[in-house]
């Protein structure tokens, strides 16, 4: 667009082309855009956010992982006072908590995007909160969700509410008086739910997950009937947790629907799901560095993926950033550190003392993607770089024609 003399920054509803690539996942578009001196951190204050908070919402990580690298800023926030973080778990939550059905998710994908996020200074330790907005259809309105209501509520406590299935947490009160008080307050019944539910630490449904980590979730099971048979030929369809099919994503091959286990089953933990019965190999898992395999191979390990599957992959996501974390079987998570904080001099790329201490720059997956099996992002990326530049150059040498 810059080639022909159009502005690349401009859109209607704060949306600009680049924020329409990042939702398409189009990382070639988006390559090609940046070249264009693209903004890409345009979106701040408004609604939808960021380009890379766009990618959070349609899972478009692919796009993520490459607007991180060219250095997104991953704690603007949006109208809602979302910021990347938040986002990526208000996703979570959404997707998994709200939906009728079965869900299946991958467990690979989320954890490199994660712990990404982490290594470009996203805080895991932030509270979660909303505050007023200005929406471009409603005007001028108060949101407040469910965590505003039950105290100091951090990711743990929002990665463990994905296991409770309390639809509840997902209404937003809204409307306020004049001096900007809310004229209804959160349902009391889902508040006591809640808290019912972090005492007992009893998660709604239980997981099991294949060997290429799509990790399933059952809408069948309750605390009533968990470790009861499931009927493999059931009519219920196995779905991503999101609307579309993921790119790149592997989920539409896998059907993860077997038999369960009680997730109170110490020796046994959460059974494997049909394709690793069928198949046996590993064979079709995604390349790149990942905790995923050590996390199910122990028993210990198999407890805490089946009960509490999004505390796992959030306590992966931290180690492989630097936080030297580790996870019980109740779903909290313990730090060596007393402040949570990751260990810095522990990275992998340091710099040297006259360099910008640049976060692209030490970050591990930005400069060793192939490694973390993000190099195909990468070469779709120069590739759509290099197409702009040989149409600037054809641009340059052909004759200007005038209507």
């Amino acid at each position: 667009m810059g080639a022909i003399g159009i502005d690349p920054n401009t859109g209607d509803n704060y949306m600009t082309p680049l924020h329409e690539a990042a939702m398409g996942n189009n990382v070639l578009a988006g390559s090609m855009l940046r070249e264009a001196c693209a903004d890409i951190n345009s979106g701040h204050g408004v609604w939808g956010g960021t380009p890379l908070q766009r990618c959070m919402d349609f899972k478009a990580y692919e796009m993520g992982h490459w607007l991180l690298q060219c250095g997104a800023n991953t704690n603007i926030s949006d109208s809602l006072s979302n910021d990347v973080w938040t986002g990526f778990w208000e996703r979570i939550m959404t997707r998994v908590v709200g939906r009728n059905h079965d869900v299946c998710f991958d467990f690979l994908r989320e954890e490199a995007m994660l712990t990404h996020l982490l290594l470009h200074d996203s805080d895991p330790h932030q509270l979660f909160r909303t505050v007023w907005i200005q929406h471009f259809h409603h005007g001028i309105g108060f949101f407040r969700a469910w965590y505003d209501y039950c105290g100091h509520i951090q990711t743990p406590e929002v990665a463990r509410a994905c296991s409770y299935r309390i639809r509840g947490l997902l209404f937003y009160p809204s409307g306020s008086d004049e001096n900007g008080s809310a004229l209804c307050g959160f349902p009391k019944e889902v508040i006591i739910q809640y808290e019912d539910a972090e005492h007992t630490r009893r998660p709604a449904r239980t997981s099991l997950w294949c060997s290429r980590g799509h990790i399933y979730l059952a809408e069948r099971d309750t605390p009533n009937d968990v470790g009861s048979d499931r009927d493999s030929d059931s009519d219920n369809s196995l779905e991503s947790s999101d609307d579309d099919t993921d790119s790149g994503s592997e989920d539409g091959d896998c059907d993860c629907r077997k038999q369960h286990r009680s997730y109170n089953d110490r020796d046994s933990g959460s059974s494997l799901c049909n394709c690793d019965v069928d198949g046996g190999d590993n064979q079709n898992v995604r390349p790149g560095i990942t905790l995923f395999y050590d996390t199910i191979s122990t028993p210990e390990g198999q407890l805490r993926m089946s009960r509490f599957p999004f505390v796992c992959l959030l306590t992966n996501a931290l180690c492989m950033a630097g936080y030297r974390a580790e996870m019980d079987e109740d779903g909290d998570i313990w730090y060596e550190d007393e402040n949570g904080d990751s260990y810095h001099d522990a990275r992998e790329f340091q710099p040297h003392e006259d360099e910008d201490d640049g976060l692209a720059r030490n970050c591990p997956m930005c400069q060793n993607p192939d490694k973390y099996g993000l190099g195909h992002i990468f070469e779709e990326a120069e590739r759509g770089r290099n197409l702009l530049l040989e149409y600037r150059a054809r641009a340059k040498t052909q004759k200007r024609t005038y209507f």
